[in-house]
């Protein structure tokens, strides 16, 4: 009688699993991240760290996803905060709005700005450990998610790659900015990128392609034409991107 006992609940446990309509991808390096998998990036002192996420629906069906997000953990001086589904949120939102996504569409299909996840630590005056985790889900089905964690400067298991930025120091003078702004970085190595600024809607409004040097690199740009406002300035470097806010009056 055990024995049948037994058998019956293994088979409605069995029964109680379905695989997940969602698929997230890491853009910088690419790579798909398995269910609770671990991010290593690396940051530095007084810095934006930003790492961009593609999620896709693998199913069959058109599913309204949304995004948690988890503090668990912030170095002194350090605030987490995050863009999805076309909006960014400041540090105390933790829950993202919607975004429908139709059978095998990728947020990355989107002309929409911050469609996908970037996920962004603001360092402290020193650099230390911060884990910040994410999870997305399908708002009809909550068993329906898939989580991740970043854990900022910590050592990464053996095996697995540490996401280190190329930006030694990114700073931005005057701020707030008036008629020019200067925007300084101390790059590791040489590398091709680009320097753009974006304004709160998300909208780029400037662009310039850059050959960063070993070392010091200087760029001017001349906002007087600017409306009043918070932008962000985005620097790329390879596959790596850091972002500083800008208040240009």
């Amino acid at each position: 009688m055990k024995k049948i006992l037994l058998f019956i609940s293994l088979s409605t446990v069995s029964f109680g699993f379905s695989q997940s309509s969602i698929m997230v991808s890491n853009t910088s390096p690419s790579a798909t991240l398995a269910p609770n998998d671990i991010v290593y990036p690396t940051t530095t002192a007084n810095n934006t760290d930003t790492r961009i996420f593609d999620v896709t629906n693998t199913s069959a069906s058109t599913h309204t996803y949304n995004l948690y997000r988890y503090d668990i953990q912030l170095n002194t001086g350090a605030t987490a905060n995050f863009c999805f589904a076309g909006t960014c949120f400041p540090p105390p939102t933790m829950i993202s709005g919607n975004l429908v996504l139709n059978a095998g569409q990728s947020a990355s299909q989107s002309t929409t700005a911050y469609t996908m996840l970037s996920a962004e630590l603001n360092e402290g005056a020193s650099v230390g450990n911060s884990i910040v985790k994410y999870t997305f889900r399908n708002i009809n089905t909550p068993s329906d998610s898939v989580q991740f964690t970043m854990k900022y400067n910590y050592a990464a298991p053996t095996g697995i790659k540490e996401y280190s930025t190329p930006f030694k120091s990114f700073d931005i003078y005057p701020n707030p900015a008036y008629d020019n702004v200067n925007i300084t970085l101390n790059h590791k190595g040489i590398d091709a990128g680009e320097i753009s600024l974006i304004n709160a809607l998300g909208q780029t409004v400037y662009s310039k392609q850059i050959n960063f040097v070993d070392g010091k690199n200087k760029v001017a740009i001349d906002i007087d034409a600017l409306p009043n406002g918070i932008y962000f300035a985005k620097v790329k470097s390879g596959e790596f991107i850091s972002t500083k806010k800008i208040n240009v009056q």
